[in-house]
């Protein structure tokens, strides 16, 4: 025996899968022919919400979870040992014993013996929490207002076009209010723009605690926010929601020893009346508030463009 031989002792197979099942940060698990499991780590016991692996040696999903989850674990272990195909990262969510989302990672792969028989599976199951929590902040910024955590005009325009399909379907109608916040500028001017960002997210937050949970309201612009009313019958309707916003986002905002004043204008347009298209539609809408502001009033509504062209017709608040 040489001096490396003599430095570095002889590892065999056991304590070697021994140290990986004992150390791995991943829940891992073998499984017969039968989908019994026959050796796993304390984490995988964990994942399975079982304390000690001993409860889990000879049993498969049906004996632990029922009929129904057995079935579809069986479907997906059997599919990998007769195919001899692993199936690599499937992602599936999961809920903990306390109501929260878990995500993990899961691949299996055929285990086979020295003559290349498949006599079981592999089974690697990896926590993945955090990915998910990375990809849905990723979309999160991708759609949201950063300030106002509002829908931004990306997302706002992908829920006008739900929207629109499920009005063509149902033969009903939405509307879309443009909101313009006037004198914001003078504010950020004379106030700074703290105080602007407070007065927006406190807009933001009153429109939200005006409208019904099913509409939606975005941030599109600096001092510009549009809502989108489904299940509206006329513009009487939006008409009455424009008034009710108005009456809570008017009043006067504290910063500091000073009351910063509000005033809005709104735009008014309906799916079909004025527009049949989403980009039609928040322009019907916007023209609508410029009239509004021409006009001083609180909101105006769309007409019928002639021509293809726009034009708003106002109504007093």
């Amino acid at each position: 025996m040489n001096r490396m031989d003599k430095a570095n002792p002889t590892f065999d197979g056991e304590t070697l899968l021994e140290a990986l099942l004992t150390n791995s940060p991943d829940g891992i698990y073998f499984k017969d022919r039968y989908c019994r499991f026959v050796r796993l780590n304390p984490v995988m016991a964990a994942e399975l919400g079982f304390q000690n692996v001993s409860d889990l040696i000879g049993k498969n999903e049906s004996d632990l979870f029922g009929e129904e989850v057995g079935r579809r674990a069986m479907m997906e272990d059997l599919h990998v040992m007769e195919s001899g195909q692993p199936r690599l990262g499937v992602i599936e969510s999961r809920v903990r014993a306390d109501g929260t989302p878990h995500w993990v990672s899961i691949s299996k792969f055929p285990l086979r013996d020295k003559e290349g028989r498949v006599i079981g599976l592999l089974g690697i199951v990896r926590a993945v929490d955090e990915v998910k929590r990375m990809e849905a902040d990723a979309h999160f910024l991708a759609t949201h207002d950063s300030l106002t955590e509002l829908p931004n005009r990306s997302l706002l325009t992908d829920r006008i076009e739900q929207c629109l399909a499920r009005a063509w379907r149902q033969q009903t109608v939405f509307a879309v209010l443009y909101l313009d916040l006037k004198g914001f500028r003078q504010i950020n001017n004379r106030y700074g723009y703290d105080a602007g960002d407070k007065v927006l997210r406190e807009v933001a937050r009153r429109i939200r605690a005006t409208i019904r949970r099913s509409d939606t309201v975005a941030r599109i612009g600096g001092d510009e926010f549009v809502i989108l009313l489904e299940g509206i019958q006329n513009e009487v309707n939006a008409a009455r929601v424009a008034e009710k916003i108005r009456q809570s986002v008017e009043q006067p905002i504290d910063w500091n020893e000073a009351r910063l004043p509000l005033r809005l204008a709104i735009g008014i347009s309906l799916f079909p009346a004025h527009a049949t298209d989403a980009t039609a539609l928040l322009q019907a809408a916007e023209s609508a508030m410029y009239a509004a502001r021409r006009r001083r009033k609180g909101y105006a509504v769309a007409s019928p463009a002639p021509m293809g062209k726009d034009k708003a017709q106002g109504a007093e608040a």
